[in-house]
């Protein structure tokens, strides 16, 4: 039975992703978190039966029933909220906008003005996120590159053990503001990529959009870890599909370029890290080991501790009661030294107190907050959620800089499907904090009080 549950889950799934996918509609913050559910956890979970023989069902059935009922009133949230909208839902969906003027080409003044706009909201993502490594004292990804070009192959590995150093700053207690810093470094690059990719596409200046561009994928894995190339992937290909309803379709080599950069930049970050003892010294050897283990780790081996933690019985059905989620709130505090869940999560799968991180997913942490009925319930209510935020006229506003926030938001929030609800709260507080940064910086400057007033006595001569 549930092996039929899963089945049809997934079936279910794969037709969502598809509707969206037929119509250009990328943006999708709803479509992207049901197509990493299902790559994380449904094939994960489906994969972990299949190679016990499809024997060892118990263990297994707990959480499968989870993440598909989690998934499927996820998906009944979404279409729910549509429906409610009426034709609004057409809007939403990706389609030509109705009542919203194609895009056209800006004065010299307004071009000033947005790349004004999008330098200081950068310089406001990247000081911070640099200011991380200047207390932390080293850049992992740096020095590991550099062990390489001095020592060749035999450099390989290094990365590993810089990444590891992070450990001791997990919490606030090494480094003052440290969950604020991580917010910038790990997801503030995400804005920076949005807007330039949508505003490249509009066909303003590319020199310094593609340079941002660069600096913010290197602050993204600069720590070493390949993780945010998750959600680079989402934003790269949100930021190229966010003018669809404008009527701006990409080019099929703008979504392979940008495909196959990142696919470089996860296999060179694998290969530094070298996670095998296994001697590479030639390039055959390593292009074979990176293919099997960025497929193993990222794609499979991602799910595997939320795996783990029904195998093992780490946790019972609604026992923390909420308490992850206001864990995750106190953790993002200013010099607070609460850790985030994902590292007691890790603890309590592994019987280890070592400070790695292990998110249990969005589903999983429902479940062990609330158990089912929880399930089910903040998975409607979070598809109707995302749904409406998705459909929100607050993209509409400024075709230059708002779908680049949205491409953003959409990585951010399709995320929380395995980082868990803990996003939401540093993507809120992102969000808010870039479009403050934009207002103040892209505003255009006050007019003197001469020209108000003669401005002002038009109007009236008009009036009467």
């Amino acid at each position: 039975m549930i092996f039929l549950f899963l089945c049809v889950t997934v079936l279910t799934s794969l037709i969502y992703i598809v509707s969206f996918v037929r119509r250009g509609a990328i943006a999708r913050s709803t479509m992207w978190f049901v197509a990493l559910t299902l790559v994380f956890f449904l094939y994960s979970f489906t994969l972990t039966w299949s190679e016990s023989g499809f024997d060892d069902l118990d263990p297994l059935a707990e959480g499968a029933l989870a993440v598909s009922l989690g998934t499927v009133t996820f998906i009944a949230g979404d279409l729910v909220s549509r429906a409610v909208r009426g034709s609004g839902a057409k809007r939403a969906d990706g389609l030509i906008l109705e009542g919203v003027d194609t895009p056209r080409t800006p004065t010299p003044e307004e071009s000033r003005r947005r790349t004004r706009g999008l330098v200081a909201v950068s310089l406001a993502i990247l000081i911070p996120a640099w200011a991380y490594f200047a207390l932390l004292g080293h850049v992992p990804l740096l020095m590991g590159v550099n062990d390489v070009v001095s020592s060749g192959y035999a450099g390989l590995g290094a990365l590993q053990t810089y990444r590891l150093e992070l450990t001791p700053h997990l919490s606030g207690a090494s480094i003052p503001m440290k969950g604020l810093f991580d917010i910038a470094r790990n997801y503030g690059p995400l804005f920076i990529i949005g807007v330039c990719t949508v505003q490249m596409l509009l066909g303003e200046k590319r020199g310094i959009r593609v340079v941002l561009i660069g600096l913010g994928i290197v602050t993204s894995l600069a720590a070493g870890q390949r993780w945010p190339l998750i959600y680079l992937v989402v934003v790269a290909l949100t930021s190229i599909y966010a003018l669809v309803p404008w009527g701006v379709r990409p080019r099929g080599r703008r979504v392979a370029g940008f495909g196959a950069l990142l696919l470089l930049l996860g296999m060179g970050v694998t290969l530094l890290q070298k996670r095998t003892t296994e001697t590479i010294n030639s390039l055959g050897s390593a292009v074979e080991f990176v293919f099997e283990n960025l497929f193993q780790r990222i794609v499979f081996e991602q799910s595997a501790t939320p795996i783990l933690s029904f195998q093992r019985g780490s946790f019972q059905p609604g026992e923390l009661g909420g308490s992850s989620y206001v864990q995750a709130l106190l953790a993002h505090l200013p010099g607070s030294d609460v850790q985030n869940f994902e590292v007691d999560f890790f603890s309590r799968v592994y019987g280890s107190s070592y400070g790695f991180t292990a998110a249990p997913g969005f589903t999983v942490e429902a479940y062990y907050n609330f158990g089912l009925l929880g399930v089910a319930l903040i998975g409607f209510l979070w598809g109707y959620l995302l749904s409406t935020i998705d459909a929100s006229s607050i993209w509409t506003k400024d075709v230059y800089f708002t779908p680049g926030f949205k491409a953003a938001a959409v990585a951010l929030l399709a995320g929380t499907s395995f980082a868990g609800i803990g996003l939401l709260i540093a993507s809120g507080l992102l969000l808010l904090y870039v479009f403050v940064i934009y207002r103040l910086a892209a505003s255009p400057a006050p007019r003197p009080r001469a020209d108000r007033t003669a401005a002002r006595g038009r109007r009236e001569f008009t009036r009467a």
